[in-house]
Parts: C-alpha cells; structure tokens; sequence
C-alpha cells in the first residue's frame, strides 16, 4: 500500500489502510468498527487473538525516508511491536523494535507509528488496549 505522495518512495504498513489523504484527521464515517467511542474502563492489554476486531491504521504522517538510504536506493523493513490505546492513538511507552534490516529506518517508522490514527481494537463490543505488531516497508521505487 503506497501512503506516501512522493515519487521515490513507497511506503507501507502492514496493519491495515492509510488514508489517502495522510492526514490526522479522520471522518466518522471512515471509521469502520463496531466499538469507537465505546470505551472500555479497563487497562488490559490484550492480544491480537482475544478481540472481536482488531486495531486498524486509518492514517498517518508521511514518512520521511533516510536520505542517504534513499539515495543508494537501500530498502527494508522494520517490525514493531506497539500497544494502541482504546482511543485509536500508539502508547509511546509500549513500542518496541522486532526486526530491522536497517537501524536508520527504526526513527522514522516510530514517528509514523507515534502519528498514526487507528481504529482501536474491540472486545466484548467496547474499544481496548490492544498489542498488535507493525510491518513497515520502506522501498525505493524504481
């Protein structure tokens, strides 16, 4: 998926969708889960295997993609691990790096991760904290 509008560089997560217009703002409609704004009271961080739906990127920043790895036309991918909220937004406190192919990606994909919206995980019909892992791929097109 490309989710960024600049020519060299193709960008995807592996999560779900990125608006098409990569902005933070998401519309109510866009949003396709049967919990928002339901909330749950409850601080469990639960998996990916125990919820009804799971967390979706609706948006995000547009990535910046390393100059210098751009420039050598160097790709790669970088897994997070990351626990988004009940809100739809990553807890800064929870994301940490599974796999890199290259350490300079690592920044810039937990900006993204960090400025993402999501459409939170639901449970028993109400939002939660979910940990999920984010595939991202930097690409340089040819």
């Amino acid at each position: 998926m490309v989710c960024s509008a600049r020519s060299l560089l193709l960008f995807s997560i592996g999560l779900g969708g990125c608006a098409a217009r990569g902005s933070h703002g998401v519309a109510s409609h866009e949003i396709r889960t049967s919990c928002i704004g339901l909330l749950s009271g409850d601080s469990t961080v639960f998996d990916t295997t125990q919820v009804s739906e799971k967390p979706r990127a609706l948006s995000g920043p547009v990535p910046d993609y390393p100059m210098g790895l751009r420039l050598a036309h160097i790709g790669g991918r970088v897994v997070l691990a990351a626990v988004i909220n009940a809100d739809g937004r990553a807890d800064a406190s929870s994301i940490t790096v599974l796999r890199s192919d290259q350490p300079e990606f690592e920044r810039e994909a937990r900006r993204w991760v960090l400025g993402a919206v999501y459409a939170p995980g639901c449970r028993d019909g109400r939002a939660v904290r979910v940990r999920v892992a984010i595939p991202l791929d930097f690409r340089v097109k040819s």
